[in-house]
C-alpha cells in the first residue's frame, strides 16, 4: 500500500505541476525531471539546511502535496515553509485545521482545479499572499518553538 500511495502521490504532483505550468511560471527543485513537465523550470536539488529556507521565502507559492498514505499528522514541510516566511498552498490535512486558520495562515485546496484557481488568485493578490505568509510564520514561531514543543512532549509523557 505504501508503494501504491507513493506512486499516486507522485502522479498527483506531476499533474498539478503540469496544470500550473500551463498558466504560470513554475520552478521545481528536484533531482528528477519528467517529460510531462516540459514547461517547468528545473533547478536541481536544494540543500535542506542551507538553501531550502531561502527558496521557501523567495517563492511566491510553495506547494505541499501530502503523501496519500498519511491519514493523519502535520507534514514537516508545513512548518519548514511557514517558518521560513513562505506562502503555503496545501492539500487538506486535519491537523492543519487544528493548528492554522485556512486563508489566514496558509491556504488549502480541495482539488486540482481548486489549487490552480487559488494559485492564480494569490499570484494576482501580492499583498494578501504576503500577509498570509507573515501570519503563518508568526504562528509557527509562537506555537512550534522548542520550548513549547518540549514542554508539551514532557507533559504528555508524564515527565512534567
Amino acid at each position: 500500500s505504501y508503494a501504491m500511495a507513493t506512486d499516486i502521490t507522485r502522479q498527483e504532483r506531476l499533474i498539478l505541476l503540469n496544470l500550473l505550468s500551463k498558466r504560470h511560471q513554475v520552478s521545481l527543485y528536484s533531482r528528477e525531471q519528467h517529460p510531462l513537465l516540459s514547461q517547468v523550470s528545473f533547478k536541481g536539488s536544494a540543500k535542506y539546511y542551507t538553501e531550502m529556507y531561502q527558496i521557501f521565502k523567495a517563492s511566491k507559492i510553495n506547494l505541499n502535496i501530502t503523501l496519500k498514505i498519511l491519514q493523519t499528522g502535520m507534514p514537516l514541510r508545513t512548518l519548514d515553509v511557514l517558518g521560513a516566511g513562505g506562502f503555503l498552498l496545501s492539500n487538506y490535512q486535519e491537523e492543519l485545521m487544528t493548528n492554522f486558520i485556512p486563508g489566514e495562515d496558509l491556504v488549502l485546496y480541495s482539488s486540482m482545479e481548486d489549487a490552480v484557481d487559488k494559485a492564480s488568485f494569490y499570484l494576482s493578490h501580492n499583498d494578501l499572499r504576503e500577509e498570509i505568509a507573515q501570519n503563518g510564520c508568526k504562528k509557527v514561531c509562537e506555537n512550534f518553538n522548542y520550548q513549547k514543543q518540549l514542554t508539551s512532549l514532557f507533559q504528555q509523557s508524564g515527565l512534567l
